[in-house]
């Protein structure tokens, strides 16, 4: 999945600001700052974070991205987490 779409769809924003913020420095995808919208990723085992919050994805029930720390997520995340 195309890392704007991702994240657009975790409701960190619009697909405009989500791609402003990723430009901006603001999401790392395994520990890397990534500034392309485009860049794949894979939601069941990438670790992607936003301003160094862990995303979680819910891709089925023993699925889920993992956290900032390489741990896993819960499966039942959805969106940001605190």
């Amino acid at each position: 999945m195309r890392l704007d779409k991702l994240l657009t769809e975790l409701g960190t924003g619009s697909r405009s600001e989500v791609k402003k913020y990723i430009r901006s420095g603001l999401v790392t995808v395994n520990g890397e700052v990534v500034k392309k919208p485009e860049q794949k990723v894979d939601e069941k085992n990438d670790t992607v974070c936003f301003r160094g919050n862990p995303l979680t994805y819910t891709v089925s029930q023993t699925g889920g991205m993992r956290d900032c720390n390489g741990g896993q997520s819960a499966p039942d995340s959805h969106g940001l987490s605190d």
